[in-house]
Formats: structure tokens, sequence, C-alpha cells
């Protein structure tokens, strides 16, 4: 999905971020 240049970006990077924090806390109850 295409919002613009600049927020649409940010918006996914943020998404981007959280998620791999989510991933990076699993892995780390799962050990």
């Amino acid at each position: 999905k295409v919002f613009g240049a600049g927020g649409g970006t940010q918006i996914q990077l943020g998404n981007s971020l959280k998620y791999y924090e989510d991933l990076g806390l699993l892995k780390e109850v799962i050990k």
C-alpha cells in the first residue's frame, strides 16, 4: 500500500520495528 512519500514509510517502519521487537520478546520467552 502506498500512503505517500513520508508518512507511509515511517508508519511501515514503525510497524516493522514493533513486529521484530515482539518477535525478539517471544524468542526470549521460548528460551
